[in-house]
């Protein structure tokens, strides 16, 4: 009985299934860590993804992924703190903190330029500076003002005991 010869697509699908954090359009397999299209041709197999996964940018973007910074660990507060968790988009969250934080005003955001620039390479539409006023400020603020009050407790009881004594 002849051989039945597997399309690109499912050959590709099994990759994807076989390797964890590998995606496919169908066409070319995609490396979700370090978003980094792989080539696959029938001669070399699943040698290309092997060799990719022991690359050191690929090694360097798991660890980095992996590890938990205090961006995130803030992100996650936030998120935990806010009422209305299912609104918030964490995109639209990290962009307005960071504006915050480096004291861009938000209008910046409404100037054709930068709002084209960012939405070509992210590939989403930016809300306008009033949405983020509204929506995440507030909840930036109160998720700051409880890291403050966090670490001015642990100061405040250091700084008690240092009193008794």
């Amino acid at each position: 009985m002849p051989k039945i010869k597997k399309s690109l697509k499912s050959k590709l699908q099994k990759i994807v299934n076989e390797f964890k954090g590998l995606k496919t359009d169908g066409d070319t397999l995609i490396c979700t860590i370090c978003d980094k299209v792989l080539t696959f041709d029938h001669k070399h197999g699943t040698d290309r993804v092997k060799t990719h996964f022991q690359s050191q940018q690929h090694i360097k973007a798991t660890a980095l992924k992996n590890s938990k910074n205090p961006q995130q660990e803030f992100i996650s507060v936030l998120l935990k703190n806010s009422q209305n968790i299912d609104t918030l988009d964490i995109f639209n969250l990290e962009l307005t903190k960071t504006f915050v934080e480096c004291d861009i005003p938000l209008s910046k955001l409404e100037k054709s330029s930068l709002k084209c620039f960012l939405e070509k390479y992210i590939k989403r539409t930016i809300m306008s500076q009033t949405t983020l006023r509204n929506k995440y400020v507030p909840n930036i603020y109160n998720a700051m003002l409880e890291d403050v009050k966090k670490r001015c407790a642990t100061k405040m009881n250091l700084f008690i005991l240092l009193l008794t004594k």
